[in-house]
């Protein structure tokens, strides 16, 4: 889910159902990425279901691996820890979760307004900030002259 192009591909194409292979480094990268999977399938409004494993370095052996099933709400359907043996082995597991239907959201359709519609406001903020300086500026100008 680090790659929210493809992510953003699959709900505007309408898919239901989306999946994420990934590799967990570590336990920052599980607390990460859990949280970014499920802000992913609210913004795009499928179910995920994600099948990660752990990678172990010769430093630090990191058995953890984060694999389940979000709902397009962000529900956790199934999480499970996944992890590697010690002789770099894999353990499988299976599950069953419901596919809930599709949701259309906002996101999908105008999501690249967002970026935009920040970059106009802080220009509209910036102007308001120089323009209420220039004439501060000149009302000072006035007054130092006596006109006012």
């Amino acid at each position: 889910m680090a790659f929210p192009g493809f992510v953003s591909r699959a709900g505007a194409g309408g898919a239901d159902l989306a999946i994420e292979l990934a590799n967990d480094w570590g336990l920052t990268s599980y607390l990460r990425t859990s949280t970014l999977t499920k802000h992913r399938t609210i913004e795009n409004g499928f179910t995920l279901f994600r099948c990660a494993s752990s990678s172990s370095s010769s430093s630090s052996y990191s058995p953890r691996g984060l694999s389940g099933a979000f709902s397009p709400r962000g529900e956790v359907l199934h999480l499970q820890e996944t992890s590697t043996n010690e002789d770099g082995r894999i353990e499988t597991a299976a599950f069953k979760f419901p596919v809930k239907p599709r949701i259309a959201t906002l996101y999908v359709r105008a999501g690249w307004l967002f970026g935009w519609g920040c970059i106009a406001v802080c220009g509209w903020i910036l102007s308001l900030v120089v323009f209420y300086r220039r004439l501060t500026g000149i009302a000072r100008k006035i007054i130092g002259l006596g006109v006012l």
